[in-house]
């Protein structure tokens, strides 16, 4: 029985990682993370999410939107400076979407990572699912009123000037009889 293979190993070197350098994500790269994200599970195989790889321009609204609802200046916004951000939007009456947002997004980290590229979940849009002009911004960019941000992800090639260390793994594992 094998214990030890490259998805374990994948899995356990996985890190967060907060600082990128300027340089893009070839296009063949941003494919595989899309198409890792859509083999994800998701409740009852319904497939009604969206990721939304945003541009220069939807970003710049998005962080001056954040930034105004969250406070602190719009450069504590912008996804570390990551060269690639990716949105994963569903509708608001499923209600697994953070789920379902999880298990996409997760996939893409993990797939990010075997491909030598980093990746950090960015939880900003978690308090503003509400928010009217957000919904409105959603609006411009083309999706449908019931749509919602449930997660988003910045990926890009780590610095290695911040390389992070293994950390310590608290979660407990029990058993149950």
């Amino acid at each position: 029985m094998r214990t030890e293979n490259e998805v374990l190993r994948t899995l356990r070197e996985r890190r967060s990682v907060r600082a990128y350098l300027a340089k893009e994500i070839p296009p063949q790269l941003e494919d595989a993370l899309m198409q890792a994200g859509r083999c994800a599970p998701n409740a009852w195989d319904r497939q009604s999410f969206v990721l939304c790889k945003i541009g220069r321009k939807a970003r710049e609204k998005l962080v001056a939107l954040t930034a105004r609802h969250l406070g602190g200046v719009q450069e504590d916004h912008n996804f570390f400076g990551a060269p690639l951000v990716v949105l994963f939007l569903d509708r608001r009456e499923n209600f697994e979407r953070r789920a379902d947002a999880g298990c996409a997004l997760e996939n893409m980290m993990i797939a990010a990572h075997s491909m030598g590229l980093g990746s950090v979940w960015v939880d900003q849009f978690a308090t503003l699912e509400d928010a009217p002009d957000l919904a409105a911004l959603l609006g411009e960019l083309g999706f449908a009123p019931e749509m919602v941000i449930c997660g988003a992800v910045a990926f890009g090639w780590p610095d290695p000037a911040e390389e992070i260390p293994p950390r310590p793994l608290r979660a407990q594992i029990v058993a149950l009889e």
